[in-house]
């Protein structure tokens, strides 16, 4: 058995699972199969023959649920493919400020080859939905190890608090340390971004 729609795990990443279903998914595809199957046994043995994976074992935890929430993971894709938008609209007018300065000199003409580059940087980084992903699993895991749960008052609070600077027009420096790779995703999940000024 496999996962359905609930989770975006890379066929790669499947290999690192000790159980090879998810409670939900499996749930809802079991009530499904009674509806459209007479042999629901014969059905789930035929898939197991098929797929190669190894009967679910209910006394072992998942590690997808341990380490990353799929729902998370998803919902932080979205918040960094923004984030990488609003990126690169904070380059463009740097580089349009920069550019405009009739008096600049040859140091302003090396920062605007170096914003250009971190343009294009953000641009790929845009279109490689991989490593995004890979960004959003990683920034999942820093919080789950930093906080430990997601029931954990720490835990949403850092949550919040990376969308809410992801997203904030005063935040450049921010996303540009993210995205240039001066801070990992990893360490952004678990650094506590709490503090003087991050209260709602």
């Amino acid at each position: 058995w496999f996962h359905g729609d609930c989770v975006g795990i890379a066929p790669t990443d499947t290999k690192q699972l000790d159980k090879w279903y998810c409670p939900n998914c499996d749930k809802g595809a079991a009530q499904q199969r009674r509806r459209t199957s007479t042999n629901f046994v014969n059905e789930i043995s035929r898939q197991g023959v098929v797929t190669g994976a190894p009967p679910p074992q209910q006394d072992q935890q998942p590690k997808v649920q341990k380490d990353v929430r799929a729902e998370v993971v998803k919902h932080m894709e979205g918040i960094l493919k923004k984030a990488l938008q609003k990126g690169k609209e904070d380059l463009q007018l740097l580089i349009k400020q920069k550019e405009e300065d009739k008096e600049r000199g040859p140091d302003v003409d090396s920062e605007i080859a170096g914003l250009q580059q971190d343009f294009q940087l953000f641009s790929e980084f845009e279109e490689n939905k991989e490593k995004i992903h890979t960004y959003a699993i990683e920034i999942e895991r820093g919080m789950i190890d930093a906080f430990k749960s997601e029931k954990e008052k720490k835990y949403r609070d850092q949550y919040r608090l990376i969308r809410q600077k992801f997203d904030s027009a005063i935040e450049r420096d921010f996303r540009f340390t993210i995205f240039r790779g001066d801070t990992t995703p990893y360490e952004l999940g678990g650094n506590d971004l709490s503090g003087p000024g991050n209260e709602e």
